[in-house]
C-alpha cells in the first residue's frame, strides 16, 4: 500500500508539471476549451480558469490535480501516460526548449512520436531547428511527421534497399492488422444495430473517437505513396457513386 502511493505522488507531481506547462500555453478558458477539449473540462468557468493560473496563489493546484486524475487514474485508460510521456521522454531524447516552442499540445504530441527512437529518431541538437519551422511556418499537428521527416538525411543506397524491405515487412503487418480491424468493427457494428443502440458515450468512447481521427488522416496520408487519394479507393470498391 506505501509503494502505490508513493508511486501515486510521484506520478501527482509530473501531472502537476506538465499540467502547468499546459495551461500556460493559454490566456483564456474559452481558448483553452476549443483548443484542448480534454483539458478545458477541467474547469468550469473562466473564473476557476484565471484562479488556476494566478501567480499569488502559485501554479496549478491539488484540486485541479486530482480532477485530472480523477478522471483517468480511476477509469486506468491511457490518458495519463499520454500525458506524462513528454514529461518522461525529456531525459530520453526530447530537447524541452524545442518543445517548449510548440504552442499546441496535439502539436507537441505528434513532434514527440516523430522524433522519437521508434520513428526518425532526431538527435536534440537538431529538435529546435524543426520545431522553429513549425512555429514560424503554422505547421499543422498532422503535418509535423512529414517535416521532420523532411530533416533527416538522405540514406545511402544500401541503407535505402535495407529501409525498403524494411517497409515492404511494414506493410504486410498493417495489412494483416487492417484486415482484423475491419473485421471486428463490421461485427461490432451488426451487434449494435441488433441491439438497436443509438449511441455510445463516456470516457472510452472519447478516447476511441480520439484514436480514430488519429488513424484517418494516417491512412490517407499512406494512401497518397500509392497514389491514390481516399475517394478514390472507396471508387474501386463502389462504396461511393
Amino acid at each position: 500500500m506505501q509503494a502505490q502511493s508513493s508511486n501515486f505522488s510521484a506520478r501527482r507531481e509530473q501531472v502537476k508539471e506538465f499540467l502547468d506547462g499546459e495551461l500556460a500555453k493559454y490566456e483564456t478558458w474559452k481558448e483553452l476549451k476549443m483548443t484542448e477539449k480534454f483539458f478545458g473540462h477541467l474547469f468550469e468557468n473562466q473564473k476557476a480558469f484565471t484562479n488556476a493560473k494566478r501567480e499569488d496563489k502559485g501554479k496549478v493546484g491539488r484540486d485541479t490535480i486530482l480532477k485530472f486524475l480523477g478522471r483517468t487514474w480511476a477509469n486506468k485508460s491511457g490518458a495519463i501516460q499520454e500525458a506524462l510521456a513528454s514529461i518522461k521522454s525529456f531525459e530520453m531524447y526530447l530537447d524541452r526548449k524545442a518543445v517548449d516552442m510548440i504552442p499546441v499540445q496535439y502539436q507537441v504530441k505528434q513532434f514527440r512520436k516523430a522524433v522519437s527512437p521508434k520513428k526518425y529518431n532526431v538527435p536534440k541538437s537538431k529538435q529546435r531547428e524543426i520545431a522553429e519551422k513549425i512555429v514560424e511556418d503554422k505547421i499543422g499537428g498532422r503535418e509535423i511527421p512529414k517535416v521532420v521527416r523532411g530533416f533527416m538525411p538522405k540514406p545511402k543506397r544500401e541503407e535505402r534497399d535495407s529501409e525498403v524491405q524494411r517497409m515492404k515487412e511494414e506493410m504486410e503487418k498493417i495489412d494483416k492488422k487492417a484486415r482484423s480491424l475491419c473485421g471486428t468493427i463490421i461485427g461490432l457494428n451488426a451487434e449494435m444495430e441488433k441491439m438497436k443502440v443509438k449511441q455510445l458515450s463516456g470516457i472510452k468512447s472519447y478516447f476511441a473517437v480520439d484514436t480514430i481521427a488519429d488513424l484517418l488522416p494516417a491512412v490517407k496520408e499512406l494512401l497518397k505513396f500509392f497514389g491514390f487519394s481516399f475517394r478514390e479507393v472507396l471508387l474501386l470498391k463502389g462504396r461511393v457513386k
